[in-house]
């Protein structure tokens, strides 16, 4: 029997698949509770690259934890330098 139509993904894992992700590029400030949506997880996350604060969704396969898109938005938030 196969895993078809089951979620294999935690909430716990795609925060951190998540903030791995975003790490890469961007300073990781916060990541919001996920909210799962048709099969999809929606992480939401405020990131900050030089000095400009941004808002980011990261959409999230339920099933295989496959990054399949990310969606950026200014953030009206003004760093301290």
């Amino acid at each position: 029997m196969g895993l078809e139509g089951t979620l294999v993904v935690s909430k716990k894992m795609v925060e951190e698949i998540a903030r791995n992700f975003l790490a890469q590029n961007h300073s990781v400030l916060d990541v919001r509770d996920p909210i799962l949506e048709d099969h999809t997880w929606m992480v939401d996350a405020d990131v900050m690259l030089f000095s400009t604060y941004h808002r980011k969704t990261v959409k999230i396969n339920a099933e295989t934890g496959r990054i399949l898109a990310c969606e950026s938005r200014p953030y009206p938030k003004i760093a301290s330098l």
